[in-house]
């Protein structure tokens, strides 16, 4: 029976994770920012990305795992009931926190389903012109390049090279 606190039987006998918090830390090179949840949703993650979980329990609590598919990590005691564990997510899966006890005190472990995608490679592609040029003597004026760019997350820059020759190479 839960008591008035929620918690089940005596304030005393009881183990409850009463907060976790997922933050997910993208690589840097993607400019994307850093994204926390909580509740029980999934996780959407960049490949690559750390993903931090803090957890909160009360009552005697002998410490918690983190479990990401098939690696299982002792999370470290932050002090008055918290832990924090990380992983770096390079495929989907799901994470486990588990808080350790006594037998058969221990809550149940809290899982998370985590969907990593990966970054598509940029893609540019010169509009104009449509072929190499051969120039003949220097032009008068600026030659024109048109080009179109695009990525999945962003650009950031995008850089011409060209190669410039004379005579038969």
């Amino acid at each position: 029976q839960l008591n008035s606190n929620g918690v089940v039987g005596g304030t005393d006998a009881a183990i409850l994770v009463d907060e976790m918090r997922v933050r997910v830390v993208p690589p840097a090179y993607s400019g994307l920012s850093v994204e926390e949840i909580s509740g029980d949703v999934p996780v959407r993650a960049l490949a690559g990305s750390q993903i931090e979980v803090v957890l909160h329990a009360t009552g005697a609590v002998e410490g918690a795992n983190l479990s990401f598919n098939g690696s299982v990590n002792s999370m470290r005691a932050l002090g008055s009931g918290r832990f924090s564990g990380t992983f770096m997510a390079q495929s989907s899966g799901a994470f486990e926190a588990r808080v350790l006890a006594d037998e058969g005190r221990a809550p149940a472990p809290i899982v998370r389903a985590i969907e990593v995608y990966n970054d598509v490679s940029p893609e540019a592609r010169i509009v104009e012109p449509q072929s190499d040029q051969l120039l003949r003597a220097v032009p008068n004026e600026p030659t024109r390049v048109r080009w179109t760019a695009r990525d999945d997350l962003g650009l950031a820059s995008i850089t011409l090279k060209y190669i410039k020759s004379r005579g038969l190479g």
